[in-house]
């Protein structure tokens, strides 16, 4: 079983997103580490000073990202690369999400669509090794339709585009893309219809 560590600094998110139903059935969950008070602030305090080799037994971290400064941000993102770990960084100030999967998966969202109907049942999956793509918390089973649909929308953009640079950014966009759904150019329609069918 994936354990899972939930780090919000600020309990009244939660309250406000979710109905206390939903807040009770998270803190049930045995995979679920959610530190209250006096431990998550010090849980951030070891982070921001690069002291992370507690987290180490996590396979998934979820954490306010504006609660980190710059020093904890690098020292989450080298624990993350060294072993494996994927990350979810949500914060009131993110407005749209960015999601990258190399040694391990990210994920940065908004605090609003981070503390979604979904996120427990998510969360129950991830626990179980069932999830393909953090995305699923955001899209649940449309998530590959939606990434495969911005693939197009941004092949289409490269192509049509004359500026170099943003042609290349793009195109390392749609690298990104490639390398997370193993996609290419010319299944990309044929993909997409498959899963509007299967709707």
């Amino acid at each position: 079983m994936n354990k899972i560590l939930l780090i919000e600094d600020r309990p009244g998110r939660q309250a406000q997103f979710l109905n206390n139903n939903l807040i009770h059935l998270l803190e049930a969950k045995p995979f679920l580490t959610v530190p209250k008070e006096a431990n998550c602030r010090a849980l951030i305090e070891d982070i921001n000073s690069n002291n992370t080799l507690s987290l180490i037994k996590y396979s998934l971290i979820m954490i306010h990202k504006s609660s980190l400064n710059q020093i904890g941000l690098k020292a989450l993102e080298t624990l993350c690369n060294t072993n494996n770990i994927d990350l979810i960084l949500f914060s009131g100030g993110l407005s749209q999400h960015i999601y990258a999967k190399d040694k391990h998966q990210s994920l940065s969202m908004n605090s609003k669509e981070f503390y979604n109907n979904n996120l427990a049942s998510f969360l129950e999956k991830y626990s179980k090794e069932k999830t393909t793509s953090l995305l699923e918390l955001v899209y649940e089973a449309k998530w590959k339709l939606e990434l495969l649909m911005r693939y197009r929308l941004l092949k289409t953009k490269e192509n049509k585009e004359d500026d170099y640079y943003v042609k290349i950014m793009l195109e390392e966009e749609t690298k990104g893309i490639e390398k997370i759904t193993g996609i290419s150019p010319d299944d990309v329609n044929s993909q997409i219809d498959k899963l509007i069918a299967a709707i």
